[in-house]
């Protein structure tokens, strides 16, 4: 779900764009269900319910549009890895990395 006024263009514009992204890309996943939500006012918010039935919801206002598609990127690839983790009979094990990123 993304909702948004379209008269407050500040704060609203990531949700927007998240919205004309994710429609762009839903040829690729048929099983997407995108609703939308336009208010006279409001602030912008998005909320994504995954396969499991796990929700993030994630007031937008502050925010721009790839820090949205990172947030939900990072919970897909997570969930992902724990099913993979789960498939190979290694659920309940915690794994750290001693890698370091380089944020320079």
């Amino acid at each position: 779900m993304v909702q948004f006024s379209p008269w407050t263009q500040k704060n609203s514009s990531s949700a927007r764009e998240f919205l004309a992204r994710i429609i762009c890309q839903q040829s690729t996943n048929p099983d997407c269900k995108i609703e939308r939500k336009i208010l006279l006012k409001g602030d912008p918010k998005v909320e994504i319910e995954y396969d499991n039935k796990e929700v993030t919801k994630l007031e937008t206002s502050d925010m721009t549009v790839d820090d949205i598609v990172n947030i939900v990127k990072n919970r897909a690839d997570e969930m992902e890895m724990s099913a993979q983790l789960k498939a190979a009979g290694l659920s309940g094990y915690t794994f750290t990395s001693t890698w370091k990123r380089d944020t320079k």
